[in-house]
């Protein structure tokens, strides 16, 4: 096998541990594009892939516009978006034609898009506060381990990812950068490239 390509789609959790109870998380769902480079015949293989993933939640919105007005609004509903890029390094520990059960670790990064709900008590203060920012980055790790069964060139794989990462400063947050963890599972489609 030369390698893999396939797409998959998930959901799980997302827990921002610092700082604690600004934001919450309610639903992430995630569609997965990936692509695998064996490395010969050993049980080594490069992996990459995209990541889109969609969210909903709460924050505590905490904004300063540049006319020094002060915006706050306690659970302010937000919705993102978001593309991650992926990059890491896959061991097959079961390794035979037709199942896989495999272990992955390497490191991630990305763009994102919140986008905030308009309310009474915002529109009170003023007009000039945030209803989007589309700056928002980060940088972290993942691991992520699997079972893919193999019943001739496609497969099927199930699998579960815990990631850990951290954003640059967020304008509506009071300039805070967060610290989280994501834990979701996915179900794969994927083709053996020869």
């Amino acid at each position: 096998m030369f390698g893999y390509g396939g797409v998959g789609v998930g959901g799980g959790n997302v827990t921002v541990y610092e700082p604690k109870g600004l934001v919450h998380f309610e639903q992430q769902a995630n569609f997965n594009i990936s692509l695998g480079l064996a490395f010969g015949k050993t049980p080594f293989s490069l992996s990459a892939g995209f990541e889109y993933r969609a969210f909903n939640g709460k924050l505590d919105y905490d904004y300063t516009s540049a006319s020094n007005k002060h915006y706050t609004q306690l659970q302010e509903k937000f919705q993102g978006t978001g593309l991650d890029f992926y990059l890491g390094l896959r061991i097959n520990l079961i390794n035979t034609s037709i199942l896989k059960l495999y272990a992955e670790g390497g490191g991630t990064g990305g763009g994102y898009t919140f986008s905030y709900a308009s309310t009474t008590a915002l529109d009170a203060i003023g007009t000039d506060y945030k209803k989007s920012n589309d700056k928002i980055t980060s940088l972290g790790y993942y691991g992520e381990a699997g079972l893919e069964i193999i019943p001739n060139q496609y497969g099927l794989r199930l699998s579960a990812r815990a990631s850990n990462y951290k954003t640059n400063s967020i304008e509506e947050l009071k300039d805070v950068k967060l610290r989280m963890d994501d834990v979701y599972a996915m179900v794969s489609i994927f083709r053996q490239l020869d």
